[in-house]
């Protein structure tokens, strides 16, 4: 039980991130967030790399609804997106909490 209450909270962890990080973005610019400009760019490859990593599951599901509604794809591929955006959660999760972890025994 301990590895599924882990699991839990580095994945909530992850999405709270994700969702912050997400929902500044689009207040900062004023569109919906998704693999594309101004969020993603070439000419800019740090901060995308950046946006990507902070929000990417939440541009990977804007993305992945917007071509279901365009019916570009099909509930599958939804399926696989949301399997996708779990993972992707949990793994920023990890990262952040390891990130806290770090900053705190800095601190203490």
């Amino acid at each position: 039980m301990d590895a599924v209450t882990a699991f839990a909270f580095v994945f909530l962890v992850g999405l709270c991130a994700a969702g912050l990080a997400g929902s500044l973005m689009q207040i900062a610019s004023g569109r919906t967030i998704g693999f594309v400009e101004p969020f993603v760019s070439r000419g800019h490859l740090a901060r995308s790399i950046l946006a990507a990593f902070a929000a990417g599951p939440l541009m990977l599901g804007n993305d992945a609804l917007r071509a279901r509604q365009e019916k570009r794809a099909g509930t599958a591929a939804l399926a696989a997106v949301a399997a996708l955006a779990v993972v992707w959660c949990s793994a920023t999760g990890i990262v952040v909490m390891e990130i806290a972890l770090r900053l705190c025994a800095r601190v203490g």
